[in-house]
């Protein structure tokens, strides 16, 4: 949703033709290893580790990143808090329903599991985990229907449009702040194009579009 008005508005000006494959990142770096189109003339991640990831198991094919936006984990809960959840350790309560998105799919998922995993009770937690979902979007409409989970781990960004029926209770580890970023692959044959359009995601047009989705700016420093 960031990205899409951006990228539309480069296609017109340069009259080039841009095929977007829109997915969590471990499956994005899964086709890269395995899928017939090889890889992508740029990658931008969902978090910067899957960049480090794809360098290191494909031959470092990606060029020089930029950093562009980040958004914090948090346990999105009812309002009120009633079940009193404050930390990743609370998850482990008896009875407690829990929905994060699936680590195999999803960067958001991998980070959430490996937090669970640093309170030394993920087996406890893992016991409450009631939904695996594709995108932190179908846990945010789960939370919204009620009656199935107690508290989802999503994005800050994915909680930006909720009323006052839930509270968000923020995760204040340092790997609890996904960092997307984005790079060209060193022999994409579009060189040029794949650099003006990074300065297009990198610019403050698209800034705008990514704080109003509650997104933190980190292109060029800030």
């Amino acid at each position: 949703e960031a990205v899409e008005k951006t990228i539309r508005e480069f296609q017109q000006r340069e009259g080039a033709e841009i095929d977007v494959v829109y997915a969590g990142c471990g499956t994005l770096v899964g086709k890269m290893q395995t899928g017939d189109q090889g890889l992508p003339d740029i990658f931008m991640t969902c978090d910067a580790s899957y960049l480090d990831m794809a360098q290191a198991k494909m031959g470092h094919p990606f060029g020089p990143d930029l950093k562009v936006s980040s958004t914090r984990i948090v346990m999105l809960v009812a309002k009120g808090n009633p079940r009193g959840i404050r930390s990743l350790a609370d998850l482990a309560k008896r009875g407690l329903r829990v929905g994060t998105t699936d680590p195999k799919a999803s960067t958001l998922g991998a980070l959430s599991h490996e937090l669970c995993r640093e309170t030394g009770q993920f087996d406890a937690i893992q016991q409450n985990i009631e939904m695996m979902a594709d995108t932190a979007h179908t846990l945010v409409q789960t939370m919204e229907a009620g009656q199935k989970l107690d508290v989802a781990l999503v994005y800050e960004a994915n909680i930006r449009h909720l009323d006052g029926r839930f509270a968000a209770v923020p995760l204040l580890s340092k790997r609890a702040l996904a960092v997307q970023n984005v790079a060209a692959r060193k022999t994409t044959p579009y060189p040029h194009l794949a650099r003006r359009l990074m300065e297009r995601l990198t610019s403050e047009a698209s800034r705008r579009r990514f704080e109003q989705l509650g997104f933190n700016w980190e292109a060029n420093g800030q």
